[in-house]
């Protein structure tokens, strides 16, 4: 018997590196007011890599509600997603560096992988918002996938 998990299937077929990154990114950012934007933002990059407990299953675009913690709300919304990344951006000078790093990076990865076009748009779009923010080149898929390879894993098995 399978167990359950709050992955989405998607996410086995990337690398334990880019998992761990997709991962790491579900965490908000410590110290930020309760409803500061970039918790809408948050919520939906949860959305967009865990399955719903209480549905048992990945929620689709647009559905949830005003939650902090995991929604898809507004987000089959050109307008409503770009309001709220406006919102977010307006409001990243408040944000722990590190933390928005984790969040770009686990943008990234889901704008290249996610098996949903929509999804993918999405969150590739807000990655290049966050490269331009930061003043920095945006990786190619390629160049991801290079430097999330999990490195030597041809040789996991083999004695020290």
């Amino acid at each position: 018997m399978t167990m359950p998990s709050v992955f989405q299937e998607w996410i086995f077929e990337t690398t334990m590196q880019q998992q761990s990154v997709l991962v790491l990114a579900c965490r908000g950012p410590d110290g930020i007011r309760k409803y500061h934007p970039t918790k809408k933002i948050v919520a939906r990059y949860r959305a967009s890599v865990l399955k719903a407990a209480y549905l048992g299953r990945a929620m689709k675009s647009g559905e949830g509600d005003a939650t902090t913690f995991m929604t898809l709300e507004g987000f089959d919304n050109d307008a409503a997603w770009h309001g709220l990344c406006n919102m977010f951006f307006n409001g990243i000078d408040a944000l722990p560096h590190h933390f928005v790093l984790h969040l770009a990076h686990g943008a990234e990865i889901v704008g290249y992988k996610h098996p949903d076009p929509h999804f993918r748009r999405r969150w590739h779009e807000f990655y290049r918002r966050c490269c331009d923010d930061f003043h920095m080149s945006h990786e190619t898929e390629h160049q991801m996938d290079r430097r999330l390879s999990d490195w030597d894993r041809a040789h996991w098995g083999e004695a020290s």
